[in-house]
C-alpha cells in the first residue's frame, strides 16, 4: 500500500525578523543564497522528487512578492502546479 506523495506544503508566512536587515524588503524564503532565492532550492528538490502541487502559505503583507516569484517559476517548472494561500 504505497501512496506517492504529490503535494508539498511550505509555510512561508514568517517575517524573518531574526534575519534583519536582509528581510527588511524581502521575505525570508526569498532571500538569495548563491544567487537564487532559498525557496527556489526547495521547489527544485520537490520537482526532482515527483511533487506535482506546491502550496505556499503566506501572509497578506508578502503575498505579492510570492506571486511574482511563482510567475517566474512557472516556466522553469512546468510540471508543478502552484497555489498561494
Amino acid at each position: 500500500m504505497n501512496q506517492k506523495i504529490t503535494t508539498i506544503v511550505l509555510p512561508v508566512a514568517g517575517k524573518g525578523v531574526r534575519l534583519m536587515p536582509l528581510t527588511l524588503n524581502t521575505p525570508k524564503a526569498l532571500v538569495p543564497i548563491l544567487g537564487k532565492p532559498l525557496l527556489f532550492y526547495l521547489i527544485e528538490e520537490a520537482a526532482l522528487s515527483g511533487i506535482e502541487d506546491v502550496l505556499l502559505i503566506t501572509n497578506p503583507e508578502v503575498r505579492p512578492a510570492f506571486e511574482k516569484f511563482i510567475a517566474e517559476m512557472i516556466p522553469q517548472f512546468p510540471e508543478l502546479t502552484f497555489h498561494i494561500y
